[in-house]
């Protein structure tokens, strides 16, 4: 019993922790998504990156701003199969103070992030609280 005492805390922390990395990622995405411009851009060559037996592309993308500057960046968001292909046109956003700071306009690029945090963050706030309310109902049992 002791051991699920510090469990139930345990997970609803760490749920807590997720969560909030979720809502930070999403209004930042927000933040971002409200002052960027929208522009086209080009895929120019995939980087293939291996992890022990898992093999991960991600596109490296060009594009110019509105005021003309050839810009390239490379996705954060990889697969394990190509997404793009070389010379593939996609929509990116990109912050028009910051060109540097751009990313593919599709919703895994975008928003990833805050949904697995969000989804991990429910499901390990849920476990602590599960513990609890059992913990709870326990002692109302004994009385």
């Amino acid at each position: 019993m002791r051991i699920a005492s510090i469990n139930k805390y345990i997970f609803a922390i760490i749920g807590l922790a997720l969560l909030t990395g979720c809502v930070y990622l999403y209004s930042d995405k927000q933040a971002f998504k409200k002052k960027a411009e929208i522009s086209q851009g080009v895929v120019v060559e995939l980087i293939i990156e291996r992890f022990d037996k898992t093999i991960m592309y991600a596109p490296i993308i060009s594009f110019t701003t509105k005021e003309g500057d050839k810009i390239e960046f490379t996705s954060a968001i990889g697969n394990n199969s190509p997404s793009y292909r070389v010379g593939e046109t996609v929509e990116i956003i990109y912050d028009p103070k910051e060109p540097n700071k751009a990313d593919i306009n599709s919703f895994t690029s975008l928003w990833m992030a805050p949904l697995i945090l969000g989804v991990f963050g429910i499901i390990f706030f849920l476990i602590g609280f599960s513990i609890f309310l059992h913990e709870m109902n326990d002692k109302l049992k004994e009385k």
